[in-house]
């Protein structure tokens, strides 16, 4: 499945922008620290815990 598609089909379930990449960055890395996912996936370091 095409991500941006993936991400869209996120947000129509509900995720906001910041949760859908963070959640497909989760899926591309597998485990990694949240300043890695956060620095990843674009979403801002101050908002990745809330995120997450």
């Amino acid at each position: 499945m095409d991500p941006n598609e993936f991400h869209t089909i996120l947000e129509d379930a509900g995720f906001s922008p910041y949760q859908a990449d963070a959640y497909t960055t989760l899926l591309e890395l597998g485990s990694a620290p949240a300043s890695e996912i956060a620095s990843t996936s674009g979403v801002p370091q101050p908002r990745i815990y809330d995120v997450l």
